[in-house]
């Protein structure tokens, strides 16, 4: 494949893994912070709302800035979006358990 046909798809993958992780940090902020989720609420209407339109901008402005970018072709993106998946499943899973199991009423 060309480097000219590589750029894009590189720019859109290395968005998608940093919006990966960053919605588990938001996710886990909102719930940890309270007035972060009002302020998110209070814009959009909703908090999850909010946080969509958020992670889409930011994937957007990710795109663009990856194309700006030179990014080594021998790096694994299959990998380091594999890698993002499972850190962020595991990340929400243990959160929600230990949120859930010291709150029990």
């Amino acid at each position: 494949m060309s480097e000219e046909k590589k750029l894009p798809e590189q720019s859109l993958q290395a968005s998608l893994i940093v919006c990966i992780l960053l919605n588990t940090l938001v996710t886990i902020v909102k719930e940890i912070c309270h007035p972060v989720k009002a302020f998110i609420t209070q814009i959009f209407g909703n908090h999850w709302v909010g946080h969509m339109v958020l992670l889409v901008l930011l994937f957007l402005l990710l795109v663009i800035l990856f194309k700006t970018i030179k990014i080594n072709p021998s790096f694994n993106f299959n990998r380091a979006l594999r890698f993002s998946i499972i850190l962020s499943v595991i990340l929400l899973v243990l959160f929600y358990c230990t949120k859930y199991s010291l709150h029990t009423d």
